[in-house]
């Protein structure tokens, strides 16, 4: 199977410099990550605290089951 990008924070953060949308765009990927663990749809720990820490998050095939891959096509 070839990995591949499904989610890119950086893409969202470099849309605008803005203090409230950036917080928006890490608040939803926080989300996203912590939906997909909660429901053991990931093959790894996407976070290592409650919140996504920077602005590099991103999730790659590798990083889903098969189900959690399923879940975002």
């Amino acid at each position: 199977m070839k990995d591949f990008l499904i989610a890119d924070m950086a893409g969202g953060m470099a849309a605008s410099k803005n203090r409230t949308y950036r917080d928006e765009v890490r608040q939803s990927f926080t989300v996203l990550a912590t939906f997909f663990q909660a429901n053991k749809l990931t093959t790894r720990s996407l976070m290592e605290s409650d919140a996504i820490q920077g602005d590099q998050f991103k999730i790659m095939r590798s990083d889903l089951t098969d189900e959690g891959y399923e879940v975002i096509d």
